[in-house]
């Protein structure tokens, strides 16, 4: 029986679908350069589940909607490390390339929720519409612990590495995860009046420029 989905769930939704697109465009990318892409993605979906598809919704039920989107997740964030990682081991790929992809993405992404289009300069506000876009789970993991909300700076700790697992798993390495994050976070503030660093290890800041 289908379920009627709540706002949470098209929040994690969106953040499967932007990393899916990623995947595509890496996919794309290794297509053009000879990459065996299509049997690539068809070894990811083996090891690692397939995207959501057309049914997905209808499948779903009461009990199992929360579970089913953060398998999905999951899914998602698996794929994008081991397509990534085969690619640059294979050399289909390089990291400046694919730094290339990610920050376009976060600039494409910005304009299309209209980051700036709608002229917010709050810091809390940006740090906000940021993490509807990254796939940290859930607001209830409590990853994130913001230690400064101001209108002029956001400040917070990540209490938890949950990307190790995935880099590690598919014998790739996390920190090219961060390496791209970073990348795709300054595409996604590119246009606006705010930026985004990383204060030390695992502390990060969003202030205006």
């Amino acid at each position: 029986m289908s379920v009627e989905l709540q706002p949470i769930h098209y929040w994690v939704l969106y953040k499967i679908q932007l990393q899916e697109t990623l995947i595509e465009e890496l996919l794309r990318w290794s297509n053009e350069k000879g990459g065996h892409s299509t049997e690539l993605q068809a070894e990811s979906y083996r090891l690692y589940g397939k995207p959501i598809d057309e049914n997905f919704h209808r499948s779903l039920e009461n009990t199992n909607v929360d579970r089913c989107l953060q398998e999905k997740l999951r899914s998602a964030q698996y794929r994008l490390a081991y397509i990534f990682t085969k690619l640059l081991e294979e050399k289909y790929i390089t990291l400046d390339e694919t730094k290339d992809i990610f920050r376009e993405n976060g600039i494409i992404t910005a304009r299309k929720i209209g980051l700036y289009e709608k002229g917010i300069r709050d810091a809390r506000e940006v740090y906000k519409r940021l993490y509807d876009c990254l796939p940290e789970g859930r607001p209830s993991d409590e990853i994130n612990e913001v230690i400064i909300s101001t209108p002029e700076e956001v400040v917070w700790r990540t209490k938890e590495c949950i990307q190790e697992t995935y880099w590690n798993q598919v014998g790739g390495d996390s920190i090219y995860f961060y390496v791209l994050r970073q990348v795709w976070i300054e595409g996604f503030l590119q246009e606006g009046s705010m930026y985004c660093e990383e204060l030390k290890k695992s502390v990060y800041t969003i202030r205006k420029k």
